[in-house]
């Protein structure tokens, strides 16, 4: 709670106050604006980077259902204005499996990125992510309908790449198929 109210306050008010003095130098000096507009966003992107983290060890919020609902809090703005409907299924009958903190960790930044994928390069109208527990199992599968990964999209980042290693470091499995009609992202942790 202090490192959210201290901090993002601040950085809260260095956004704000960059911003608002980035519009009245804009005229006279418009390297300067730029810069402070920089300082601006930056501010912004601390904040929501340290929203993430005091999510993430907080202890309350420790099921899978809380994973998904960040995830979905996380990108709603984006996905409304980007015109794609996300939908989730079987989510509830989850809630009450409770995840370790570095479990939970890398299964949110593993979806997270795969989302971000999604909207950004795939332009796809639709993003469903379903759930399921099989005994010890259990199953997230993302898919979405786009126009998939390009050969060369795989080989220039390393997003599939830490998404890998993520789903590795917590000794689980992530499967990618993509193809022209869209992106499967299918998750088997234990």
């Amino acid at each position: 709670a202090d490192l959210h109210d201290n901090v993002g306050s601040g950085l809260t008010e260095i956004s704000i106050l960059s911003e608002l003095a980035s519009q009245k130098i804009k005229d006279v000096s418009p390297d300067s604006s730029n810069s402070l507009n920089v300082i601006s966003e930056k501010a912004r992107q601390l904040i929501d980077g340290m929203s993430d983290i005091v999510w993430m060890v907080n202890p309350h919020r420790d099921s899978l259902s809380h994973v998904i609902l960040r995830l979905k809090d996380t990108y709603s703005d984006l996905l409304y204005s980007s015109g794609i409907a996300f939908k989730t299924s079987h989510l509830e009958k989850l809630s009450s499996l409770k995840l370790p903190m570095e479990y939970k960790q890398n299964l949110f930044l593993i979806f997270k990125e795969a989302i971000n994928n999604a909207i950004k390069h795939s332009n796809c109208k639709k993003i469903s992510l379903e759930a399921s527990l099989n005994k010890d199992t259990l199953e997230l599968l993302l898919k979405d309908d786009g126009s998939g990964i390009s050969t060369e999209k795989k080989a220039e980042g390393n997003g599939i790449v830490n998404m890998k290693a993520r789903a590795s470091a917590i000794g689980s499995d992530l499967f990618i198929n993509s193809s022209s009609e869209g992106t499967l992202i299918k998750f088997v942790g234990k």
